[in-house]
Protein backbone atom coordinates (compact mmCIF):
# COMPACT_ATOMS: atom_id res chain seq x y z
CA UNK A 1 0.00 0.00 0.00
CA UNK A 2 1.24 3.49 -0.54
CA UNK A 3 2.03 5.60 2.48
CA UNK A 4 1.01 9.07 3.59
CA UNK A 5 2.98 12.03 2.28
CA UNK A 6 5.79 13.08 4.58
CA UNK A 7 5.05 16.49 6.00
CA UNK A 8 6.64 18.92 8.40
CA UNK A 9 4.89 18.64 11.73
CA UNK A 10 5.24 21.11 14.56
CA UNK A 11 5.62 19.29 17.85
CA UNK A 12 5.51 21.45 20.97
CA UNK A 13 7.79 24.44 20.23
CA UNK A 14 10.04 23.08 17.51
CA UNK A 15 9.90 21.69 13.97
CA UNK A 16 11.13 18.20 13.05
CA UNK A 17 11.48 17.71 9.31
CA UNK A 18 11.52 14.29 7.64
CA UNK A 19 10.74 12.49 10.89
CA UNK A 20 6.98 12.02 10.92
CA UNK A 21 4.30 11.74 8.29
CA UNK A 22 0.92 13.40 8.51
CA UNK A 23 0.60 12.05 12.01
CA UNK A 24 -0.24 13.53 15.38
CA UNK A 25 1.70 12.19 18.38
CA UNK A 26 -0.36 11.44 21.46
CA UNK A 27 1.07 11.79 24.96
CA UNK A 28 4.19 13.89 24.45
CA UNK A 29 6.11 12.47 27.41
CA UNK A 30 6.48 9.18 25.54
CA UNK A 31 7.80 10.60 22.28
CA UNK A 32 11.23 9.11 21.53
CA UNK A 33 12.25 10.69 18.24
CA UNK A 34 12.60 8.90 14.90
CA UNK A 35 14.00 5.60 16.07
CA UNK A 36 17.70 6.52 15.86
CA UNK A 37 18.39 8.41 19.06
CA UNK A 38 17.56 5.78 21.64
CA UNK A 39 20.03 3.87 23.75
CA UNK A 40 21.20 1.18 21.29
CA UNK A 41 21.58 -1.39 24.06
CA UNK A 42 17.88 -1.36 24.94
CA UNK A 43 14.80 -2.07 22.89
CA UNK A 44 12.79 1.07 23.66
CA UNK A 45 9.21 1.40 22.51
CA UNK A 46 6.45 3.96 22.56
CA UNK A 47 6.80 6.05 19.40
CA UNK A 48 3.17 6.16 18.33
CA UNK A 49 1.87 8.92 16.06
CA UNK A 50 -1.75 9.09 14.95
CA UNK A 51 -2.74 10.14 11.46
CA UNK A 52 -4.72 13.31 10.85
CA UNK A 53 -6.51 11.99 7.80
CA UNK A 54 -6.14 8.23 7.38
CA UNK A 55 -8.42 5.47 8.58
CA UNK A 56 -8.35 1.68 8.21
CA UNK A 57 -11.75 0.26 7.31
CA UNK A 58 -12.92 -3.34 7.40
CA UNK A 59 -16.07 -4.50 5.61
CA UNK A 60 -18.22 -7.52 6.31
CA UNK A 61 -18.70 -9.99 3.46
CA UNK A 62 -22.25 -8.68 3.05
CA UNK A 63 -20.91 -5.33 1.81
CA UNK A 64 -20.86 -5.41 -1.98
CA UNK A 65 -19.02 -3.05 -4.31
CA UNK A 66 -21.97 -0.71 -4.77
CA UNK A 67 -22.39 -0.42 -1.00
CA UNK A 68 -18.73 0.50 -0.69
CA UNK A 69 -18.99 3.15 -3.42
CA UNK A 70 -21.97 4.78 -1.71
CA UNK A 71 -20.02 4.91 1.53
CA UNK A 72 -16.52 5.89 0.56
CA UNK A 73 -16.30 8.83 -1.78
CA UNK A 74 -16.43 7.18 -5.19
CA UNK A 75 -20.17 7.81 -5.54
CA UNK A 76 -21.87 11.25 -5.76
CA UNK A 77 -24.00 10.42 -2.71
CA UNK A 78 -21.17 8.93 -0.63
CA UNK A 79 -20.94 9.72 3.07
CA UNK A 80 -17.15 10.19 3.10
CA UNK A 81 -14.98 12.27 0.76
CA UNK A 82 -11.67 10.60 -0.04
CA UNK A 83 -8.57 12.36 -1.38
CA UNK A 84 -7.73 9.34 -3.54
CA UNK A 85 -8.82 5.83 -4.34
CA UNK A 86 -8.76 3.58 -1.26
CA UNK A 87 -5.69 1.43 -0.75
CA UNK A 88 -5.85 -2.27 0.09
CA UNK A 89 -3.61 -4.84 1.72
CA UNK A 90 -1.20 -5.87 -1.02
CA UNK A 91 -1.31 -9.46 0.18
CA UNK A 92 -4.11 -10.30 2.54
CA UNK A 93 -7.77 -9.55 3.05
CA UNK A 94 -9.50 -7.58 0.27
CA UNK A 95 -12.20 -6.50 2.73
CA UNK A 96 -9.68 -4.17 4.41
CA UNK A 97 -9.11 -0.70 2.93
CA UNK A 98 -7.02 2.31 3.90
CA UNK A 99 -8.83 5.60 3.36
CA UNK A 100 -7.21 9.01 3.05
CA UNK A 101 -10.08 11.32 3.93
CA UNK A 102 -10.43 14.91 2.72
CA UNK A 103 -11.18 16.37 6.13
CA UNK A 104 -11.15 19.94 4.80
CA UNK A 105 -13.95 19.17 2.33
CA UNK A 106 -16.21 17.85 5.06
CA UNK A 107 -14.99 19.97 7.95
CA UNK A 108 -14.93 16.78 10.02
CA UNK A 109 -11.81 15.73 11.92
CA UNK A 110 -10.52 12.19 11.56
CA UNK A 111 -11.78 11.21 15.03
CA UNK A 112 -15.31 12.32 14.14
CA UNK A 113 -15.09 10.54 10.78
CA UNK A 114 -14.18 7.31 12.53
CA UNK A 115 -17.02 7.71 15.01
CA UNK A 116 -19.50 8.46 12.21
CA UNK A 117 -18.42 5.30 10.41
CA UNK A 118 -18.64 3.06 13.47
CA UNK A 119 -22.00 4.49 14.57
CA UNK A 120 -23.58 4.37 11.12
CA UNK A 121 -26.71 2.45 10.21
CA UNK A 122 -24.57 -0.51 9.09
CA UNK A 123 -22.04 -0.24 11.91
CA UNK A 124 -22.01 -3.98 12.53
CA UNK A 125 -20.92 -4.55 8.93
CA UNK A 126 -18.21 -1.90 8.64
CA UNK A 127 -15.72 -0.71 11.24
CA UNK A 128 -12.80 1.70 11.21
CA UNK A 129 -9.71 2.61 13.23
CA UNK A 130 -7.49 5.65 12.81
CA UNK A 131 -4.13 4.85 11.23
CA UNK A 132 -0.98 5.39 13.27
CA UNK A 133 2.77 5.01 12.90
CA UNK A 134 4.82 2.89 15.28
CA UNK A 135 8.60 2.45 15.56
CA UNK A 136 10.97 -0.33 16.56
CA UNK A 137 14.30 1.38 17.34
CA UNK A 138 17.59 0.13 15.95
CA UNK A 139 19.40 -2.02 18.52
CA UNK A 140 22.92 -2.42 17.15
CA UNK A 141 24.61 -2.13 13.75
CA UNK A 142 24.08 -5.25 11.69
CA UNK A 143 25.96 -6.93 8.81
CA UNK A 144 24.87 -6.61 5.20
CA UNK A 145 21.69 -8.25 4.04
CA UNK A 146 21.23 -11.32 1.88
CA UNK A 147 18.62 -12.47 -0.58
CA UNK A 148 15.51 -14.24 0.63
CA UNK A 149 16.33 -17.29 2.79
CA UNK A 150 15.82 -20.74 1.35
CA UNK A 151 12.53 -22.12 2.51
CA UNK A 152 11.09 -25.59 2.78
CA UNK A 153 7.56 -26.95 2.99
CA UNK A 154 6.11 -27.63 6.38
CA UNK A 155 5.83 -31.17 7.59
CA UNK A 156 2.64 -32.20 9.34
CA UNK A 157 4.29 -32.13 12.76
CA UNK A 158 6.20 -28.87 12.42
CA UNK A 159 5.36 -26.07 14.84
CA UNK A 160 4.51 -22.98 12.75
CA UNK A 161 5.61 -19.63 14.15
CA UNK A 162 4.73 -16.31 12.49
CA UNK A 163 7.06 -13.43 13.39
CA UNK A 164 5.57 -10.00 12.69
CA UNK A 165 8.61 -7.75 12.79
CA UNK A 166 11.32 -6.23 10.54
CA UNK A 167 11.77 -9.39 8.48
CA UNK A 168 14.57 -11.96 8.47
CA UNK A 169 18.20 -11.69 7.30
CA UNK A 170 19.56 -15.07 6.32
CA UNK A 171 23.15 -13.86 5.86
CA UNK A 172 23.88 -14.39 9.55
CA UNK A 173 23.91 -18.18 9.57
CA UNK A 174 24.79 -21.12 7.36
CA UNK A 175 21.66 -23.01 8.35
CA UNK A 176 18.80 -23.36 5.88
CA UNK A 177 15.31 -24.74 5.73
CA UNK A 178 13.65 -23.25 8.81
CA UNK A 179 11.63 -20.69 6.83
CA UNK A 180 8.14 -21.80 5.86
CA UNK A 181 7.47 -22.18 2.16
CA UNK A 182 4.05 -20.55 1.87
CA UNK A 183 3.48 -22.19 -1.51
CA UNK A 184 1.54 -19.25 -2.90
CA UNK A 185 -1.26 -20.08 -0.48
CA UNK A 186 -2.26 -16.45 0.07
CA UNK A 187 -0.71 -14.51 -2.82
CA UNK A 188 1.00 -15.31 -6.15
CA UNK A 189 4.80 -15.35 -6.01
CA UNK A 190 4.74 -15.60 -2.23
CA UNK A 191 7.15 -18.24 -0.98
CA UNK A 192 8.82 -16.78 2.14
CA UNK A 193 6.17 -14.73 3.89
CA UNK A 194 5.45 -11.17 2.84
CA UNK A 195 6.82 -7.63 3.01
CA UNK A 196 3.95 -5.29 3.89
CA UNK A 197 6.25 -2.25 3.82
CA UNK A 198 7.37 -2.53 0.20
CA UNK A 199 4.49 -4.71 -0.98
CA UNK A 200 6.43 -7.71 -2.25
CA UNK A 201 7.53 -11.19 -1.21
CA UNK A 202 11.04 -10.14 -0.14
CA UNK A 203 10.85 -10.08 3.65
CA UNK A 204 14.62 -9.56 4.09
CA UNK A 205 15.48 -7.75 7.32
CA UNK A 206 17.37 -4.48 6.81
CA UNK A 207 17.06 -3.50 10.47
CA UNK A 208 18.11 -6.41 12.70
CA UNK A 209 15.32 -6.73 15.24
CA UNK A 210 13.35 -9.47 13.47
CA UNK A 211 16.51 -11.50 12.85
CA UNK A 212 17.51 -11.33 16.52
CA UNK A 213 14.01 -12.26 17.68
CA UNK A 214 14.00 -15.24 15.32
CA UNK A 215 17.46 -16.35 16.49
CA UNK A 216 16.31 -16.49 20.12
CA UNK A 217 13.43 -18.75 19.09
CA UNK A 218 15.76 -20.93 17.02
CA UNK A 219 18.27 -21.24 19.85
CA UNK A 220 15.64 -23.00 21.94
CA UNK A 221 14.29 -25.32 19.26
CA UNK A 222 17.27 -26.38 17.15
CA UNK A 223 19.32 -28.13 19.87
CA UNK A 224 16.30 -30.29 20.67
CA UNK A 225 15.65 -31.22 17.04
CA UNK A 226 12.08 -29.97 17.25
CA UNK A 227 10.51 -29.54 13.85
CA UNK A 228 9.50 -25.94 13.29
CA UNK A 229 9.06 -23.36 10.56
CA UNK A 230 9.26 -19.57 10.77
CA UNK A 231 6.91 -17.38 8.73
CA UNK A 232 8.48 -13.87 8.53
CA UNK A 233 6.00 -11.04 8.00
CA UNK A 234 7.73 -7.71 7.53
CA UNK A 235 5.70 -4.83 8.98
CA UNK A 236 8.61 -2.49 9.86
CA UNK A 237 11.28 -1.03 7.56
CA UNK A 238 15.04 -0.66 7.93
CA UNK A 239 14.68 2.35 10.22
CA UNK A 240 12.15 0.54 12.39
CA UNK A 241 9.11 2.40 11.12
CA UNK A 242 5.86 0.61 10.56
CA UNK A 243 2.16 1.32 10.78
CA UNK A 244 -1.02 0.02 12.28
CA UNK A 245 -2.25 -0.83 8.78
CA UNK A 246 0.86 -2.95 8.14
CA UNK A 247 0.08 -4.93 11.29
CA UNK A 248 -3.59 -5.24 10.34
CA UNK A 249 -2.63 -6.52 6.89
CA UNK A 250 -0.17 -9.00 8.42
CA UNK A 251 -2.84 -10.37 10.74
CA UNK A 252 -5.34 -10.60 7.89
CA UNK A 253 -2.67 -12.51 5.92
CA UNK A 254 -2.50 -15.02 8.76
CA UNK A 255 -6.27 -15.36 8.79
CA UNK A 256 -6.29 -16.15 5.05
CA UNK A 257 -3.39 -18.54 5.55
CA UNK A 258 -5.30 -20.44 8.21
CA UNK A 259 -8.42 -20.47 6.04
CA UNK A 260 -6.41 -22.63 3.62
CA UNK A 261 -6.26 -25.33 6.28
CA UNK A 262 -2.75 -24.72 7.70
CA UNK A 263 -2.80 -23.57 11.32
CA UNK A 264 -0.32 -21.04 12.71
CA UNK A 265 0.53 -22.21 16.23
CA UNK A 266 2.30 -19.10 17.52
CA UNK A 267 2.43 -15.44 16.49
CA UNK A 268 5.39 -13.52 17.93
CA UNK A 269 4.53 -9.82 18.36
CA UNK A 270 7.70 -8.18 19.71
CA UNK A 271 6.60 -4.59 19.15
CA UNK A 272 4.31 -2.01 20.67
CA UNK A 273 3.79 1.38 22.23
CA UNK A 274 1.64 3.18 24.76
CA UNK A 275 -1.57 4.99 23.89
CA UNK A 276 -3.88 7.17 25.99
CA UNK A 277 -6.74 5.09 27.36
CA UNK A 278 -9.34 6.87 25.23
CA UNK A 279 -7.42 6.10 22.01
CA UNK A 280 -6.66 2.53 23.01
CA UNK A 281 -10.29 1.79 23.70
CA UNK A 282 -11.34 2.92 20.22
CA UNK A 283 -9.25 0.22 18.49
CA UNK A 284 -11.47 -2.53 17.13
CA UNK A 285 -9.88 -4.10 14.05
CA UNK A 286 -6.77 -5.73 15.52
CA UNK A 287 -8.57 -7.15 18.57
CA UNK A 288 -11.12 -8.68 16.19
CA UNK A 289 -8.44 -10.26 14.02
CA UNK A 290 -6.66 -11.66 17.07
CA UNK A 291 -9.90 -13.27 18.25
CA UNK A 292 -10.64 -14.63 14.77
CA UNK A 293 -7.36 -16.56 14.67
CA UNK A 294 -9.01 -18.83 17.21
CA UNK A 295 -8.05 -20.76 20.32
CA UNK A 296 -5.52 -22.92 18.49
CA UNK A 297 -3.24 -19.91 17.86
CA UNK A 298 -1.44 -18.07 20.66
CA UNK A 299 -0.26 -14.49 20.14
CA UNK A 300 2.73 -13.72 22.39
CA UNK A 301 3.27 -9.97 22.78
CA UNK A 302 5.82 -7.78 24.54
CA UNK A 303 4.57 -5.65 27.44
CA UNK A 304 6.82 -2.71 26.51
CA UNK A 305 9.85 -0.96 27.95
CA UNK A 306 8.51 2.41 29.03
CA UNK A 307 8.57 2.06 32.82
CA UNK A 308 4.81 2.61 32.75
CA UNK A 309 1.86 1.33 34.77
CA UNK A 310 -0.45 0.11 32.02
CA UNK A 311 -3.45 -1.10 34.05
CA UNK A 312 -4.71 1.83 36.08
CA UNK A 313 -2.98 4.94 34.77
CA UNK A 314 -3.68 7.15 31.78
CA UNK A 315 -1.95 4.81 29.31
CA UNK A 316 -2.42 1.36 27.83
CA UNK A 317 0.08 -0.66 25.84
CA UNK A 318 -0.63 -1.70 22.26
CA UNK A 319 -1.12 -4.52 21.29
CA UNK A 320 -0.35 -6.41 24.49
CA UNK A 321 -3.15 -4.76 26.47
CA UNK A 322 -6.02 -6.20 24.45
CA UNK A 323 -8.34 -8.49 26.37
CA UNK A 324 -8.14 -11.77 24.46
CA UNK A 325 -8.02 -15.35 25.66
CA UNK A 326 -5.32 -16.25 23.11
CA UNK A 327 -3.04 -13.28 23.83
CA UNK A 328 -0.12 -13.78 26.25
CA UNK A 329 1.75 -10.67 27.42
CA UNK A 330 5.38 -10.78 28.57
CA UNK A 331 7.05 -8.29 30.92
CA UNK A 332 10.67 -8.30 32.09
CA UNK A 333 12.43 -9.12 35.34
CA UNK A 334 15.90 -8.06 36.48
CA UNK A 335 18.61 -10.36 37.88
CA UNK A 336 21.48 -9.67 40.21
CA UNK A 337 19.59 -9.59 43.51
CA UNK A 338 18.67 -12.31 45.96
CA UNK A 339 15.25 -12.56 44.36
CA UNK A 340 13.76 -11.48 41.05
CA UNK A 341 12.59 -7.90 40.71
CA UNK A 342 10.66 -6.14 37.99
CA UNK A 343 13.14 -4.55 35.61
CA UNK A 344 12.99 -0.75 36.01
CA UNK A 345 12.38 -0.25 32.29
CA UNK A 346 9.66 -2.89 31.92
CA UNK A 347 6.04 -1.83 31.86
CA UNK A 348 4.03 -3.20 34.73
CA UNK A 349 0.40 -4.20 35.28
CA UNK A 350 -0.82 -7.19 37.26
CA UNK A 351 -4.08 -7.34 35.33
CA UNK A 352 -2.82 -7.12 31.75
CA UNK A 353 0.73 -8.55 31.90
CA UNK A 354 0.54 -12.32 32.19
CA UNK A 355 4.12 -13.10 33.18
CA UNK A 356 7.72 -11.88 33.29
CA UNK A 357 10.94 -13.34 31.97
CA UNK A 358 14.51 -12.10 31.61
CA UNK A 359 14.76 -8.50 30.39
CA UNK A 360 18.52 -8.50 29.72
CA UNK A 361 21.08 -9.39 28.54
CA UNK A 362 20.53 -11.48 25.42
CA UNK A 363 23.81 -12.47 23.74
CA UNK A 364 23.55 -14.10 20.31
CA UNK A 365 26.17 -15.92 18.25
CA UNK A 366 25.83 -16.30 14.49
CA UNK A 367 28.09 -18.52 12.39
CA UNK A 368 28.58 -18.24 8.63
CA UNK A 369 31.38 -19.49 6.42
CA UNK A 370 33.55 -20.30 9.43
CA UNK A 371 33.32 -16.79 10.90
CA UNK A 372 31.49 -15.84 14.07
CA UNK A 373 29.37 -12.73 14.54
CA UNK A 374 28.38 -11.76 18.09
CA UNK A 375 25.43 -9.57 18.94
CA UNK A 376 25.64 -8.80 22.65
CA UNK A 377 23.66 -7.10 25.38
CA UNK A 378 20.28 -6.98 23.68
CA UNK A 379 17.65 -5.82 26.14
CA UNK A 380 13.91 -5.50 26.31
CA UNK A 381 10.61 -7.29 26.57
CA UNK A 382 10.79 -7.91 22.80
CA UNK A 383 13.54 -10.45 23.36
CA UNK A 384 11.84 -11.92 26.41
CA UNK A 385 8.77 -12.39 24.24
CA UNK A 386 10.84 -14.31 21.69
CA UNK A 387 12.14 -16.54 24.47
CA UNK A 388 8.60 -17.33 25.59
CA UNK A 389 7.63 -18.02 21.96
CA UNK A 390 10.50 -20.49 21.79
CA UNK A 391 9.40 -22.22 24.98
CA UNK A 392 5.81 -22.37 23.74
CA UNK A 393 6.99 -23.91 20.45
CA UNK A 394 9.14 -26.39 22.37
CA UNK A 395 6.16 -27.49 24.44
CA UNK A 396 3.95 -27.73 21.36
CA UNK A 397 6.58 -29.70 19.49
CA UNK A 398 6.94 -32.17 22.33
CA UNK A 399 3.19 -32.61 22.67
CA UNK A 400 1.07 -31.67 19.67
CA UNK A 401 -1.98 -32.63 21.70
CA UNK A 402 -1.80 -29.48 23.86
CA UNK A 403 -5.08 -27.62 23.41
CA UNK A 404 -4.63 -24.63 25.74
CA UNK A 405 -1.06 -23.62 24.89
CA UNK A 406 -1.32 -20.33 26.77
CA UNK A 407 -2.41 -22.07 29.96
CA UNK A 408 0.28 -24.69 29.48
CA UNK A 409 3.02 -22.05 29.24
CA UNK A 410 1.68 -20.18 32.28
CA UNK A 411 1.84 -23.44 34.24
CA UNK A 412 5.60 -23.48 33.62
CA UNK A 413 6.05 -20.27 35.64
CA UNK A 414 6.77 -19.78 39.32
CA UNK A 415 5.07 -17.23 41.54
CA UNK A 416 7.53 -14.62 42.83
CA UNK A 417 6.26 -12.42 45.66
CA UNK A 418 8.26 -9.39 44.57
CA UNK A 419 6.56 -9.46 41.18
CA UNK A 420 2.93 -9.69 42.33
CA UNK A 421 2.37 -5.93 42.08
CA UNK A 422 3.75 -5.83 38.54
CA UNK A 423 2.64 -8.97 36.66
CA UNK A 424 -0.35 -11.26 37.10
CA UNK A 425 0.06 -13.51 40.15
CA UNK A 426 3.78 -12.65 40.17
CA UNK A 427 4.42 -15.23 37.45
CA UNK A 428 8.03 -15.59 36.27
CA UNK A 429 9.47 -17.88 33.62
CA UNK A 430 13.08 -18.09 34.77
CA UNK A 431 15.79 -18.74 32.22
CA UNK A 432 19.57 -18.85 31.79
CA UNK A 433 21.22 -15.51 31.16
CA UNK A 434 22.00 -16.42 27.56
CA UNK A 435 19.16 -18.44 26.03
Amino acid sequence: MKKCLYLTLVLTAFVMQGCVKDFIKHHHDHYEGCGHDQDPSADKEGTVKFSRNQMIVRFADSFDLEDKKRLRGTDPDSEFVLESEPETCNCGDSSIEIWTIDTTATGVAIEAARDNLNRGTRGSEVKGDIEFEITIPIDVPKPGQSDNPQSSPSGGDDVLIAVIDTGLDHSYDDSDGYVLDTGEIVCPDSFNGWNFVEENDNATDTHGHGTYVTKIIRNILEPQAIGFKILPLKAFDGSGKGSYSNIICAMSYLKKFEASGTNIDIVNASFGGTLPVADFETLTLLPELIEELGDDTIIIASAGNEETEVDNGDLRHFPSGFDSANLLTVGGYAVGTETLEIHPESNRGNSSIDMATLFEPYDLQFSRGGSITMVDDLAGTSYGTAYVSGIAAQEKGNNRGIVDLKGHVLNLTNSVENLTDFVMEGRALEQPLTP
